[in-house]
């Protein structure tokens, strides 16, 4: 199984590839600790697929970034049932989008309220939402709704339990 290992955790004592999992028995541990090892080509997580960024006011927000960061082109849509109209531009093989809330019941005007302007949500790309979904049901993480809903250009977007993520407030995107 060590051949299967990358180079530093191969020579490490007591340790085994299986299932997909790296198991370790640590110095004066009773059973195995096991850390989850995806290998490199099966990875989940393929990109920073988008930030979020909520702003008060979409006009006064992108002429600012257009001026600090030379952006010379901005795409716009609209999200009505997310309650949001947004700008976003690319940043690498990322986007970077800005929100304006226009529905004071919504998620994001009510985070813009409690927390004012900033980063909102961190967006991760991946292959396939539905094994990607599963696979953080069965590591024990948490989804918010058991069903994605759809994004800015057809993406499928799957919100995930901040409490899972040391508060971190992440979804799961696939184009």
């Amino acid at each position: 199984m060590a051949g299967h290992l990358p180079a530093e955790l191969a020579v490490r004592k007591n340790a085994t590839v299986s299932a997909g999992h790296f198991h370790e028995t640590l110095p004066g541990a009773k059973s195995t600790q096991s850390l989850l090892y995806i290998r490199r080509r099966g990875r989940m997580i393929t990109k920073v697929h988008h930030i979020n960024i909520l702003v008060r006011d979409l006009q006064l927000a992108v002429s600012r970034y257009q001026a600090a960061f030379a952006i010379e082109h901005f795409e716009y849509g609209d999200l009505p049932e997310r309650g949001v109209k947004t700008a976003r531009f690319r940043a690498g093989e990322s986007w970077i989008v800005l929100l304006e809330p226009i529905d004071a019941e919504g998620v994001p005007a009510r985070h813009l309220a409690e927390h004012g302007e900033g980063l909102f949500l961190l967006s991760l790309g991946v292959d396939s939402m539905d094994k990607s979904r599963s696979h953080i049901n069965s590591s024990g993480g948490g989804v918010i709704d058991a069903s994605e809903r759809l994004g800015l250009e057809g993406w499928k977007v799957l919100d995930l339990d901040p409490n899972t993520f040391s508060g971190a407030v992440l979804q799961l995107t696939e184009d």
